[in-house]
């Protein structure tokens, strides 16, 4: 008898671990930033940002264009 409810606890504690890891595998991805870009305005995320001399973000449309007033 107490060979089966050593077995039935160890089923148990393998049960529980179990269900934990499948529930961290379930957890939401963490929320990524995103910032504006400074010549049209779109948000974008960070990592797909650049960011510019000045300290701005821009979107990859517009990392290597001016703004019309800024200088060369």
């Amino acid at each position: 008898m107490l060979k089966w409810v050593l077995l039935a606890g160890c089923a148990a504690v393998l049960f529980y671990f179990w269900r934990q890891k499948k529930r961290q595998a379930r957890r939401r991805p963490a929320l990524e930033s995103l910032v504006r870009c400074s010549r049209c305005g779109r948000y974008v995320s960070v990592h797909s940002a650049l960011r510019s001399a000045e300290g701005d973000y821009r979107c990859i449309q517009h990392a290597g264009q001016q703004h019309a007033g800024d200088p060369d």
